[in-house]
């Protein structure tokens, strides 16, 4: 399912275009596509999130959405450029995750779908995309967004990692139904207010069912050449070595990353509820 803001009826076409055997009807079956969906409004993420939220049989997430200011100097910095970034960047992905991380099935709800992969003919959707056991929502991020590790900064970013970080923690902690206050999340960034803001976890799911995992992480893809990076970067070319990609090579870097998001106890061998770049390799918060 891929949700977009676009209106065009022809998406669905663009993106089979990209896939080799595309065109055939079961390519078509399997893809749906929710246009008109704008982070900035809940209720179409909700809507969007309505659509499939019989099936209860979700196992990866990923918010791609984004907007970028490159402030140079605290001159340039515009309340209402800045205000909207917030919203887009850091609020957005919180409201997705509102709506969709409760269509990750429990463990009890994943146990009975994995039985459908042991009839003849079944087998896992996700083909290794994501672990048979694992739920994984991922966000798109950047590295100016660590503190830790804070060349050239970037408040948004910063925000979204702070977002990923507790979100994930409810994850681990065997939470998945959110109950946020988008309208107290909005007046946070309200010139005119000063209420705190309030994220409440309900819910305990897969108790006595320790076979679905879900985790929460960001990445940041390093520099993609598109025409939404193009008028920022200039005219540059791939060059992986340096962190230089075309569409493709960021796909195929960030798709290594979720087929090694996993939990565990032992941290050299844990991929999940972290910041990554696009080595696969932990970048400070």
């Amino acid at each position: 399912m891929a949700l977009t803001s676009r209106t065009s009826s022809r998406i669905q076409d663009d993106i089979l275009s990209e896939i080799e055997g595309g065109s055939s009807d079961a390519f078509r079956r399997r893809l749906t596509v929710v246009p008109n969906v704008s982070l900035l409004e809940e209720q179409s993420v909700e809507a969007a999130a309505k659509q499939i939220e019989g099936e209860k049989a979700l196992r990866l997430l990923v918010c791609l959405a984004g907007e970028l200011h490159p402030e140079k100097s605290l001159a340039q910095v515009d309340m209402a450029k800045a205000l909207h970034t917030f919203q887009l960047n850091t609020l957005g992905h919180l409201m997705f995750y509102k709506h969709f991380v409760p269509l990750i099935p429990t463990s009890r709800e994943f146990a009975k779908i994995k039985e459908q992969w042991i009839t003849p003919g079944g087998n896992d959707p996700a083909r290794g995309l994501v672990g048979e056991s694992n739920g994984v929502c991922l966000s798109l991020s950047a590295r100016v967004g660590s503190i830790g590790d804070n060349g050239k900064g970037g408040c948004s970013k910063a925000a979204l990692n702070q977002v990923v970080r507790t979100l994930d923690h409810e994850l681990s902690s065997g939470k998945n139904q959110l109950e946020v206050n988008s309208r107290m999340l909005v007046d946070l960034f309200s010139p005119l207010s000063h209420r705190p803001c309030h994220i409440v976890s309900t819910n305990p799911v897969g108790e006595g069912c320790p076979e679905m995992t879900k985790l929460l992480a960001a990445v940041d893809p390093g520099t993609t050449i598109t025409s939404f990076t193009r008028p920022i970067i200039g005219a540059k070319t791939p060059d992986p070595a340096n962190g230089v990609f075309s569409p493709d090579q960021a796909i195929e870097k960030m798709t290594g990353l979720l087929r090694k998001a996993r939990r565990s106890e032992n941290a050299e061998h844990s991929y999940g509820g972290r910041f990554y770049d696009w080595k696969a390799e932990p970048v400070p918060w």
